[in-house]
């Protein structure tokens, strides 16, 4: 029996990398299920493998779900597709696609073919390089951009509040002096307009 060597590193995360080893009768699945474990990611997402070429060019599909392709042929599950069934290469690029509506992207390439050790327990990560990415974005990680954005909105969201309590600080007090205010001023209208009366009968 033998046993297939991967290298598995994001696309996006150069100093992240995973080495695994799975038999080469072992399933799609089975390498999905041991890559999401050795990066801490849910398991529950839909996924698709592609063989690929040395330039990563997306050939065969290994899905999780069920669908067919363009010529209405059912494409592969990863529970039913062996690896040793799709590997032709001892070099094989594999392109993994995990959660296709986030889209978090791996290469997974082969590095070497062994011989299994009796009584081993595969698949297996045999070496891991650098710290995961989380595979969901929290309120903590958001970008300095974004935040400057939220405190923003969170300003005009409170301009109105702020409107209605710009005379939460004014006393009581004072607010009757603003009144009073206004009453004398009538009353100094009232004076001017009899004296203005007295001077027109003189």
């Amino acid at each position: 029996m033998h046993v297939y060597r991967f290298k598995i590193s994001f696309e996006d995360y150069e100093d992240v990398s995973r080495e695994i080893e799975i038999k080469s009768d072992q399933t799609f699945y089975d390498l999905q299920q041991v890559i999401l474990k050795s990066i801490g990611f849910d398991k529950e997402m839909s996924s698709s493998f592609y063989m690929s070429n040395d330039n990563w060019i997306k050939g065969t599909e290994i899905t999780s779900e069920t669908k067919t392709d363009k010529s209405g042929n059912s494409i592969a599950l990863l529970k039913e597709a062996k690896l040793r069934n799709y590997i032709s290469d001892p070099h094989q690029k594999i392109y993994y696609i995990f959660d296709l509506e986030n889209r978090w992207i791996f290469y997974v390439e082969l590095t070497k073919i062994l011989s299994a050790t009796e009584g081993e327990t595969y698949p297996k990560c045999t070496r891991s390089i650098g710290q995961s990415p989380k595979q969901f974005a929290s309120i903590e990680n958001i970008s300095k951009e974004d935040e400057e954005d939220l405190d923003e909105f969170l300003v005009d969201e409170s301009s109105d509040e702020n409107d209605n309590e710009i005379f939460d600080g004014v006393d009581e007090g004072e607010t009757d002096e603003m009144e009073t205010e206004g009453e004398e001023g009538e009353e100094v209208n009232e004076e001017s307009d009899e004296q203005s009366e007295m001077e027109e009968e003189y």
